[in-house]
């Protein structure tokens, strides 16, 4: 009897050329109104090409993504720093081009929307310590990675129980959205807190879900759900408990809802407490705990 082995070579070459571009311009008002206009433009190009044997590669074939943005956003100040208003735009154009593959075209206009109060004299407060009161509406834009487009093969192996493949999905949209945030931060003495909550409704999200086979194994894919939710709250403090030593701490929870389906989102990180310490050095003591 003989056995014979055969070695596969895969070869595969990712690279990204960047370059961003922005400049900010002030002007006042009068002694107590001013605005920082920023803009500029920003590209990105993805290139991805691999070989199997010298032959091209079908798990990850080759494939070019252009985006291209180009923003404006304005921060108005009133009364010193009482009032804040950030308006903002931006165009995003997205373009991916795969041989054999439907090339993807998007263009979107995201706007933007912030405001700031600022409670500090008003409310007789010591010096240094505030009180902000902020909101905002942002809408997004997501072009699908690489990764979630063309990514395949084995992901993870579970002893007993079987093997993990991720399953490529180059049909992938991008994903759009608007977020609605409200907030408040404070300063009183040596304590910071600040405390946020947050809505989003997103067309097309990208989730990566279980498409088959016994979970967690199986094959997962990334793949757009139409209508999604999520929504949460983050708080934190920090406090100076010497000149030299700071605790701080975060606390977060997320949810996220598929509209359609009626399921909760998969892939939502769960909530999680933060805790930690530090010093004049910049050493850091961190205490992590997910809560499931």
């Amino acid at each position: 009897n003989s056995e014979t082995s055969i070695a596969v070579a895969t070869a595969i070459d990712f690279s990204t050329l960047g370059l961003n571009v922005r400049n900010t311009s002030r002007f006042s008002f009068g002694s107590d109104h001013s605005m920082d206009l920023t803009y500029g433009f920003e590209f990105f190009r993805d290139e991805q090409d691999a070989s199997r044997d010298n032959d091209p590669s079908s798990f990850f074939p080759e494939a070019q993504a252009d985006n291209t943005a180009f923003f404006a956003q304005a921060e108005l100040a009133f009364w010193g720093d009482l009032l804040t208003i950030i308006p903002g735009i931006r165009y995003d154009i997205y373009d991916l081009e795969a041989p054999g593959k439907e090339g993807v075209k998007e263009r979107e206009v995201s706007l933007k929307l912030g405001a700031a109060l600022k409670l500090d004299d008003e409310i007789n407060l010591n010096a240094d310590d505030y009180v902000v009161f902020h909101a905002s509406y942002g809408e997004g834009f997501r072009a699908p990675t690489f990764g979630e487009l063309f990514i395949s093969g084995e992901h993870f192996t579970i002893p007993f129980l079987g093997t993990a493949y991720f399953i490529p999905n180059p049909e992938l949209k991008p994903e759009t959205s608007y977020t609605i945030e409200g907030g408040v931060r404070t300063k009183f003495g040596r304590l910071k807190t600040n405390a946020t909550w947050y809505h989003t409704e997103a067309e097309d999200f990208i989730s990566t879900v279980h498409v088959s086979g016994m979970y967690p194994v199986g094959d997962w894919q990334a793949q757009n759900i139409s209508h999604a939710r999520l929504y949460g709250i983050e708080l934190g403090f920090e406090y100076e408990l010497s000149d030299s030593i700071t605790l701080w701490g975060n606390y977060s929870q997320g949810k996220g809802d598929d509209l359609d389906a009626g399921e909760p989102l998969s892939g939502i990180a769960p909530e999680s407490l933060k805790l930690g310490k530090v010093n004049d050095n910049s050493i850091q003591a961190v205490l992590c705990l997910r809560i499931f």
